[in-house]
């Protein structure tokens, strides 16, 4: 299998350069009947029970780093669109407009099966979905090198890449507590698909027009069901463990690569007339991982013919991982905070803000302010504004809550700048939902 040794890097460039798709949607926490804000706060429970059907219930795209899509493909002389390795794209305008520390953060979901349905006072939802969280930090110069080869020496202080990829199965419910507080809970048992991390630092390049050299300290860590990992020789000889990363293959997927659990706690406050108050926390767990894959560099440096280019194969098979036998790792998955406050003038108008702190190496923190409208009896509208550490973004969601389906389109991101070919520009935040699922029953009120 070839082409597992590409993953890795194919992947790095991915999560900088393109939108994915998630399951939170921020602008929509306010917004009036949206059957999904359960996932943010499992107390604020749908308007009407409710049934999605997969490949139209839900479907988002979101993205969130420092970069963006124009910090990767530029407008050539012809008025096509090229990669920032076309020869017409100069290394001063890609390299320019780069951080000095890319990174990126996302998580995909797509939603196989979800209902949810209201007994007495407590409202039940079931989900069934597949997720995966992701995350990428590494060095400027790793872009250098991949633009223009190595010329002399370049230096990469630490590459960072994780994803884990699992099936989600949750069971939700929430409850009035008296008059004047709602509290909600979800457990979610999770089944592992296949987990990556890699965590390399000191990255050096030296070529001296004859040779490449590079030296670097890491570990690769990967769980997929069914892989055997093959050893070999190492160039020296010195060692007979060395992954041979041609020879990766699969045999019987028997199973999960893992399995764990993770639980939503939630609630909602009238803390007086007019004013809701809200805090969550959500995916507090995590996957215990069996993984075959469990390797770490040896040698510090490796040496190769210069080809003046950056070349995927001769780096990583340069980069020789000795594999230690099969590790346990338990890794959490990213915990997200949330706090709102939302202060309705009516049942048709209100205002609301919410604080986001998603935890982690990739982390996340937001400020968004929304405002709120109810029209007639089934058409909810939300706009918002907020300000994280990825910068600032604008949004805005519609809702038609109707007796037999609930539709939904919204964007926590609308890019407001675009080239002349219709790249959004500035930072990697674009996000974007829609969906339709089947709704019976009366309207339930929250309080």
């Amino acid at each position: 299998m070839k082409k597992m040794k590409h993953t890795l890097i194919a992947s790095a460039l991915l999560l900088c350069g393109v939108a994915a798709f998630g399951q939170d949607f921020s602008t929509g926490y306010f917004l009036e009947g949206y059957t999904y804000s359960y996932r943010m706060n499992p107390a604020l429970r749908p308007s009407r029970s409710f049934l999605a059907l997969p490949g139209i219930s839900n479907i988002s795209a979101n993205l969130h780093g420092n970069v963006g899509i124009d910090s990767f493909y530029f407008p050539l002389d012809n008025g096509k669109l090229g990669t920032f390795r076309n020869a017409g794209v100069s290394s001063s305008e890609f390299l320019g407009g780069l951080p000095e520390k890319p990174k990126a953060s996302l998580d995909v979901t797509t939603n196989a099966l979800a209902f949810g349905f209201k007994t007495g006072d407590i409202f039940h939802t079931v989900d069934v979905n597949v997720r995966s969280v992701n995350g990428l930090s590494t060095g400027k110069d790793l872009f250098r090198y991949i633009k223009d080869g190595a010329e002399g020496t370049i230096d990469i202080p630490k590459l960072n890449f994780d994803n884990q990829t699992f099936v989600e199965v949750a069971y939700g419910m929430s409850r009035p507590i008296g008059d004047i507080v709602v509290f909600g809970a979800r457990l979610k048992l999770l089944a592992g698909a296949e987990m990556l991390h890699a965590d390399v630092s000191d990255i050096r390049i030296t070529n001296n027009g004859e040779s490449e050299t590079i030296s670097a300290k890491g570990t690769l860590t990967g769980a997929i069901k069914g892989i055997e990992v093959i050893t070999g020789p190492s160039s020296d000889g010195s060692a007979n463990d060395v992954v041979r990363w041609d020879d990766l293959h699969m045999k019987d997927i028997d199973g999960a690569a893992g399995f764990g659990a993770a639980l939503d706690l939630g609630a909602e406050v009238k803390a007086f007339p007019g004013l809701y108050l809200s805090a969550a926390i959500t995916d507090l767990g995590g996957i215990g991982w069996k993984a075959p894959l469990n390797a770490e560099t040896g040698a510090t440096s490796w040496e190769t013919e210069s080809t003046g280019t950056f070349d995927t194969d001769g780096i990583i098979d340069m980069m020789e991982f000795h594999q230690k036998g099969q590790g346990n790792l338990f890794k959490f998955l990213p915990t997200t905070l949330r706090l709102g406050a939302e202060y309705k003038l009516s049942d048709k108008i209100g205002f609301g803000a919410l604080a986001t702190q998603r935890f982690g190496p990739f982390s996340l923190t937001e400020l968004r302010g929304s405002a709120n409208a109810f029209v007639g009896k089934f058409l909810g509208f939300s706009a918002s504004a907020a300000y994280s550490n990825y910068g600032f973004s604008w949004g805005a969601a519609l809702n038609i809550d109707a007796r037999a389906f609930d539709f939904f389109l919204g964007f926590d991101s609308i890019p407001t700048r675009f080239s002349t070919q219709w790249i959004p520009l500035g930072t990697g935040n674009v996000a974007a939902t829609f969906g339709l699922v089947i709704t019976f029953g009366k309207r339930a009120a929250f309080f």
